[in-house]
C-alpha cells in the first residue's frame, strides 16, 4: 500500500469513528429527552391528581354544613382514591387543635404567653426555649445571634406565615423543633382553638386549672359526644374540675368549629414516581366557599 492510500484510509477510519461517536452521542440524548419527557408527563398527570384531589376536599368541606367541627366528620377521614394507573391519598389536619403560635405576637395577650410557657413545659422543653420564643414572635425584635448565621439574618419579628420560620433561631436545636411542632400552628392572630379536636397538652395548657384526670375525660366524652356549643364545653370543665369554670372559659380563645383545615395530599403512579403537595384551606361563614390560603408542592 502507497503512503497516500494508507494516509487516505487512516483518515477515513478515523472520520468514520468521529461520525460514529457523533451518532452515538445524539441518540443518547435522544433517549435522556425521551426519558425526561415521560418524566414530565408523569409529573404533570400527578399533578393533575392532586388538583383533583384538592376539587374533592373543597366540596367535602362545602358539604359540610353543621354548626361545629369534629374529628369523625366525613371531611377530616384520611382515605385513598385508586385512580387510572395512579392512586390518590387525602389526609386531613383539623389545624385549630394546636396552639397558635402568633398569638405571641399580641403584647397584650398576656394570657396567651403563659399558656404557652405551661405548654412548653408539658413538651418536655426547657423554660429558656418559651422565653427565646416568645422574643422571636415580638414584633421589631432583634434578638442576638442572628448575625452570626451563615448566611446572617435579620429577624423582623411578629407573626410568621409557617411554624418552620422558628427553625431560623439559633438558640433552638433541631431536635427540641421537632419536639414542639406538632403541637402548635401559625394562623391569624383571631383564630380559635376547636375544643372537638385539641390536644390534651394543649387543652391543659390554655386551662391549667383543670386537673389531669379531668382533662382524660373531656376527651374521652367528646369523642362519644361532640362538645355543640360553647356553654356545653363549660358545663364539661365544670364538671371534669369541680370549680367554676366561667372567667376560665375565654370566648375568644375557644369555638366549636374550624376555620383552617391543611390537607396533604399524594398522587403515586405505577412506576412508583410520586407527587406531595400540602394545601391550607380556610373555612369563610357559608354560602362562600373554601379558598385555598397557599399550597406547597413536592416535586418528583
Amino acid at each position: 500500500m502507497s503512503a497516500p492510500r494508507g494516509f487516505v484510509l487512516v483518515n477515513a477510519l478515523i472520520l468514520v469513528a468521529a461520525l460514529s461517536a457523533v451518532a452515538v452521542l445524539l441518540l443518547s440524548r435522544a433517549g435522556e429527552g425521551h426519558a425526561r419527557r415521560l418524566v414530565e408527563q408523569d409529573a404533570t398527570r400527578l399533578r393533575l391528581v392532586l388538583d383533583g384531589g384538592e376539587a374533592m376536599m373543597r366540596t367535602a368541606l362545602m358539604r359540610d354544613v353543621r354548626s361545629f367541627d369534629h374529628a369523625t366528620d366525613r371531611w377530616a377521614r384520611t382515605f385513598e382514591a385508586p385512580l387510572d394507573n395512579s392512586l390518590l391519598t387525602i389526609e386531613p389536619v383539623d389545624l385549630q387543635g394546636r396552639f397558635n403560635i402568633n398569638w405571641l405576637s399580641n403584647p397584650e395577650d398576656t394570657a396567651g404567653r403563659a399558656a404557652f410557657h405551661r405548654l412548653i413545659q408539658r413538651v418536655g422543653l426547657p423554660v429558656s426555649r418559651g422565653e427565646d420564643i416568645v422574643r422571636f414572635m415580638k414584633i421589631n425584635s432583634n434578638p442576638s445571634g442572628y448575625q452570626n448565621r451563615v448566611p446572617p439574618i435579620s429577624p423582623i419579628g411578629g407573626p410568621v406565615l409557617m411554624v418552620r420560620q422558628l427553625q431560623t433561631m439559633p438558640t433552638l436545636p433541631e431536635s427540641d423543633f421537632l419536639k414542639l411542632a406538632p403541637h402548635i400552628i401559625a394562623l391569624p392572630g383571631d383564630s380559635r382553638v376547636n375544643v372537638n379536636t385539641v390536644q390534651k397538652d394543649v387543652l391543659g395548657a390554655l386551662l391549667p386549672e383543670v386537673p389531669r384526670g379531668g382533662l382524660s375525660k373531656i376527651i374521652f366524652d367528646r369523642e362519644r359526644n361532640p362538645i355543640t356549643s360553647l356553654e356545653d364545653f363549660r358545663s364539661r370543665v365544670i364538671a371534669a374540675g369541680g370549680m367554676d369554670a366561667t372567667p376560665a372559659i375565654d370566648e375568644s380563645r375557644f369555638s366549636v368549629s374550624t376555620n383552617w383545615v391543611a390537607v396533604r395530599l399524594v398522587a403515586e403512579n405505577g412506576s412508583g414516581r410520586s407527587v406531595t403537595r400540602f394545601t391550607l384551606f380556610e373555612r369563610p361563614p357559608l354560602p362562600l366557599a373554601p379558598r385555598v390560603a397557599y399550597r406547597l408542592t413536592e416535586q418528583p
